[in-house]
């Protein structure tokens, strides 16, 4: 069994990049980057002191 301290990393599906890195960058009081990582652009975040970073990318999040 693997036991999990802490999340490093996640990655959040979007319908609209645009809009959610808005949102998300002001949620996180953050400038987020433009990345360049295959066919759909991704936006990625950065950790603060001791936080979680992550993406952004184009994708059906889940059902409510």
């Amino acid at each position: 069994m693997i036991k999990l301290k802490s999340i490093r990393h996640t990655g959040v599906p979007v319908m609209d990049v645009d809009k959610a890195k808005a949102f998300y960058g002001a949620v996180l009081q953050s400038d987020l980057e433009d990345q360049d990582m295959g066919p759909n652009k991704t936006v990625v975040f950065s950790p603060s002191e001791g936080g979680v970073s992550g993406h952004l990318y184009v994708g059906k999040p889940s059902a409510s």
